[in-house]
């Protein structure tokens, strides 16, 4: 009798481990399948791209007088060429190349325009358009390669991005671009409109660029 209650006793403690031990492994399964569905596999479809639209504006700003005071206008055509895909801003905006037909040049006075585009672009060599190639991917500094007077240079430019706007700024010195000849005809034919308070004429060969545009992020 008292080997009997032994063994039922001894029945009951290996069936309690038994099950113990299926409990702690149906746990470590549990645990290990919510791991593996809470790693989200990455999603392609959701990364963004970023494309230049073909809208950009031109904003360009002369000074005259020795107190500086600007004058303004845009080209109403800009063109814009190699637009592509990037990853992000810089990499769309890298490469962008863009071309500005002179005859376009629009500052809301007629009488101005027709000097800008007969005198002073007329003094230049290779003049029917301004043509370039904007450079992001040189670390923090970016660069057009500008081409105008038959002369190209590089151009530093200031690029801000904020969402899907864009705005490149950059001074132009005309002298880098042998422009002092154009500067030069343009001071003749308008003198007396660029001398100041002070009776002294005169035409800055400096000119600030502003250039506005609009991404595509999908």
């Amino acid at each position: 009798m008292k080997k009997l209650i032994i063994l039922i006793l001894l029945s009951i403690s290996t069936l309690s481990v038994s099950c113990e031990k299926k409990k702690t492994e149906d746990k470590k399964t549990d645990k290990a399948a919510i791991k593996k569905d809470s790693v989200i596999p990455p999603n392609e479809a959701s990364k963004k791209t970023f494309t230049l639209l073909g809208d950009a504006k031109v904003k360009w700003t002369g000074y005259k007088t020795t107190d500086k005071l600007p004058v303004s206008g845009t080209f109403k055509t800009v063109k814009l060429e190699n637009i592509h895909a990037g990853a992000n801003a810089m990499e769309a905006l890298d490469g962008i190349a863009f071309s500005i037909p002179v005859d376009t040049i629009f500052s809301d006075l007629e009488e101005r325009d027709t000097k800008l585009k007969k005198i002073f672009f007329g003094a230049m060599a290779d003049t029917a358009e301004i043509k370039g190639s904007l450079v992001t991917k040189t670390g923090k500094e970016s660069f057009v390669n500008l081409t105008m007077n038959g002369v190209t240079s590089k151009l530093p430019v200031t690029l801000k991005v904020d969402g899907d706007a864009v705005a490149l700024t950059a001074k132009i010195d005309l002298k880098t671009w042998k422009g002092e000849g154009a500067v030069a005809a343009i001071h003749k034919a308008c003198e007396i409109l660029h001398t100041g308070k002070d009776g002294v004429p005169k035409t800055w060969d400096e000119v600030l660029v502003e250039v506005t545009g609009k991404l595509s992020v999908k």
